[in-house]
């Protein structure tokens, strides 16, 4: 039996996640916004015109279960089925917590709830808004992506605006962790990994108030950054679907 949640207007289905509503950040059956202007605003593409005539449902699957695996199954693609393939195949020697294709979201269960032991339960959400903005950023420009889809002339103020700080600040293990996968895949994960720490670091902000004070500058800086590199993509003439 799959979970489904509204999230930002789109409808998500999960499949193989006992337990899952305590990891999305609120409950009843829709969020209609994460109270953070950046993201909020980025999200808000997912009601775009040419997001919703591609993107009716998105699929969220556990490979590692039954349950998640029979979802991928019935959807009938040899492409998402050799996804998932590679993503249980490699699980032993290089472990990944998510992927995506098309509107099929994979994320391993067991090592997302690993790391949300260590880090708090905002895990889960920095982590599915992470892959939803792969989604997002290949129907926005038909499966370029937002970097290799931008003019020469607009990728230096692109790469700016996303490239994560590295802090040493203990508090900040999350952001220096995605700081540092964000460096060795710019190409493909540079928004994500800022969409993952924004959202991490907002919603610890919304359940602690200590963490509040000590995250408010970055929070701030890290949505101006959003904001900015969105803002370029928008401007940018070979980007019009943004």
């Amino acid at each position: 039996m799959c979970y489904q949640k509204v999230i930002y207007g789109m409808p998500y289905e999960f499949h193989g996640f006992e337990g899952v509503e305590a990891y999305l950040f609120r409950g009843g059956t829709e969020i209609k916004t994460l109270g953070n202007p950046a993201l909020d605003s980025w999200f808000g593409y997912l009601q775009a015109a040419a997001v919703k005539k591609e993107v009716r449902t998105v699929i969220v699957a556990n490979p590692y279960v039954e349950e998640g695996r029979a979802a991928v199954a019935a959807r009938n693609d040899s492409n998402e089925t050799a996804m998932l393939y590679a993503m249980t195949a490699k699980r032993d020697r290089s472990p990944i917590l998510g992927q995506q294709a098309n509107q099929l979201i994979l994320l391993d269960y067991d090592l997302i709830k690993e790391k949300t032991a260590a880090q708090g339960s905002e895990v889960f959400m920095a982590v599915l808004l992470h892959e939803s903005t792969h989604l997002l950023e290949q129907y926005l420009t038909n499966d370029l992506g937002i970097y290799n889809g931008l003019s020469p002339e607009n990728r230096a103020g692109y790469h700016e605006n996303v490239l994560l700080p590295m802090l040493e600040d203990p508090a900040f293990m999350y952001l220096r962790e995605s700081a540092e996968y964000q460096k060795n895949y710019m190409g493909e994960e540079a928004l994500t990994c800022l969409v993952e720490v924004l959202t991490f670091l907002h919603l610890k902000a919304l359940a602690d108030q200590s963490c509040a004070a000590c995250f408010q500058n970055v929070i701030a800086s890290l949505g101006n950054k959003l904001s900015a590199a969105v803002e370029i993509a928008h401007r940018d003439r070979y980007l019009t679907n943004i």
